[in-house]
């Protein structure tokens, strides 16, 4: 019985020094959550201030490249103006020059007949001094 009681007592002590040892294991451990919870929140907020700037630097990027693309898009809508307004003025001036060129071949007609007139009285006139 005495050897009975010395295990009992040894197998208390043994338990104590257990239940001693897992408490202090359960310290370490709600240290150890507590410290990963406070170093997570840490990264989390880091990483939503780094998603932040990335987000800006996007956004400025993508706006520098819109712009950059709607200046480049504008000067070739210069440059077809442009063409257009000088081919409208060309063609206006051929327009105008075709319109010239008619009036300047119905005058030569006109002139054309004249000179027929003028070439037919010349005739008569030469007939009528040879036969004076």
């Amino acid at each position: 019985m005495k050897k009975s009681l010395e295990t009992q007592t040894q197998l208390v002590s043994l338990n104590e020094t257990l239940i001693n040892e897992l408490s202090s294991l359960k310290q370490v451990i709600d240290e150890s959550n507590k410290k990963m919870a406070d170093k997570m929140d840490i990264t989390a907020n880091a990483l939503i201030t780094s998603n932040g700037s990335l987000a800006e630097s996007l956004t400025k990027a993508i706006a520098n490249e819109l712009n950059s693309q709607n200046r480049k898009m504008f000067g070739q809508m210069q440059k077809i103006e442009n063409l257009t307004v000088e081919s409208m003025s060309k063609l206006s001036s051929r327009v105008a020059s075709d319109q010239t060129l008619s009036k300047v071949a119905g005058n030569q007609q006109v002139l054309a007949k004249r000179m027929d007139g003028l070439a037919t009285q010349n005739q008569e006139i030469l007939k009528q001094m040879e036969i004076s």
